[in-house]
């Protein structure tokens, strides 16, 4: 597991330096398998403003018109898919001219008749994540024009923690830093609670037929798929990019950013080691979650990465409520108007997310989903599917 030694710093405020660290680890159970120096950005990554991105005619370039704070006003062209459309007031990491980094420096370039004034860059190519699929994008009003990367994505070391299978409790940070602060004799800072949920809420998840049924498994070889399911909706919201101090801590983990709903997710696992599974609302029809098992083997579902699965009675499946109002899966899945399963999968159980279902750039309403699987059943299906 990595954990960024600020994040457990913030938790444990007394925490020793990082080089007196391994050998309390070690005492834990929690041996250190490395620790990695993780470098600011250069000077000259600058966080600037996009005040215009238009598409450039005959190319695949778009051109972006950039608040640069005292540089003033400038001007680059970018390939990146993710820049086409971008609203103005995005924020993004711009290496500016004079730069040098990854052993290139950087400067003005003529790109089909635009003067770029430097790079806007992908986490990758500033080495603070894996991700090279597009532009490292910030919220509006982050920081103000021309403010240097380094100042907000501060150098930092990363712990990798061996972690035993036994020891669920410290696969997080909050759970990690109660461990040190216990055995250290130290305060614990309790992460801050954020707003509360009112109301039931319209997913209903306990009466059958509306809400939630759990399935036992056909095959009996299991004492139960799903023994606590509780759901919840959350509207009006509006996806973007998630603030950086959130991308700076999800990418230092290992995972990489996608959006604020998705990383906000990410974010809670990383810091309580509570998995949720969030839903875009739309693709819940009749606001109806159903538990159960695949009833056909060789049925096909598509993961949110594009992965194509065979499942079989031995999955256990997050199905939305296309299903007739029906007393068992079975009869539901016998009915001739039944979709195609794959057309109906959420998730597959504690695994991974449907392409059915996914939260998407336009998304606004979600489902977030909290439950709890056998976990033989999930080990079982997580290898034979090959997914982590």
């Amino acid at each position: 597991m990595k954990i960024p030694y600020s994040w457990l710093k913030e938790l444990v405020p007394g925490l020793p330096v990082v080089s007196e660290l391994e050998p309390i680890f070690a005492q834990l159970g929690l041996p250190l398998e490395g620790v990695e120096e993780v470098p600011a950005p250069p000077a000259g990554v600058l966080l600037v403003a996009v005040k215009a991105a238009e598409a450039m005619p005959g190319t695949q370039l778009t051109r972006l018109t950039l608040d640069v704070g005292e540089h003033g006003e400038k001007v680059i062209a970018s390939g990146a898919g993710n820049a086409v459309g971008l609203p103005a007031g995005t924020m993004l990491a711009l290496v500016s001219p004079g730069t040098e980094l990854g052993g290139m420096t950087y400067g003005v370039r003529a790109l089909q008749g635009v003067e770029s004034w430097g790079m806007a860059a992908s986490a990758k190519e500033l080495g603070l994540g894996e991700s090279s699929a597009g532009l490292m994008l910030f919220p509006a009003n982050t920081a103000k024009p021309g403010t240097p990367m380094r100042e907000l994505w501060a150098a930092d070391h990363v712990l990798d923690v061996e972690v035993t299978p036994n020891r669920a409790d410290v696969l997080s940070a909050l759970g990690l830093a109660r461990d040190l602060a216990a055995f250290l004799k130290l305060e614990l800072v309790q992460p801050p609670a954020g707003p509360q949920a009112v109301g039931e809420g319209e997913i209903r998840v306990s009466l059958p037929p509306k809400g939630i049924r759990i399935e036992r498994d056909p095959t009996q070889k299991l004492r139960f798929g799903c023994d606590r399911f509780v759901a919840r909706t959350v509207n009006g919201l509006r996806n973007g990019p998630a603030p950086l101090w959130m991308q700076r801590r999800v990418s230092l983990s290992g995972m990489r950013s996608i959006d604020l709903i998705v990383d906000t997710s990410n974010y809670v696992m990383l810091e309580l080691g509570q998995p949720t599974a969030l839903y875009d609302r739309r693709d819940v029809r009749g606001d109806q979650i159903l538990v159960a098992f695949g009833l056909r083997q060789g049925e096909r579902v598509r993961d949110l990465m594009g992965g194509d699965h065979e499942v079989g009675p031995e999955d256990l499946l997050i199905l939305d409520g296309a299903q007739p109002e029906v007393s068992t899966v079975a009869e539901a899945f016998e009915t001739a108007k039944q979709p195609k399963l794959g057309d109906t999968v959420l998730g597959i159980a504690g695994i991974m997310g449907g392409d059915h279902g996914h939260v998407r750039a336009d998304t606004t309403d979600v489902v977030v989903e909290v439950a709890h699987f056998d976990p033989v059943l999930l080990r079982r299906t997580s290898t034979r599917l090959g997914l982590k």
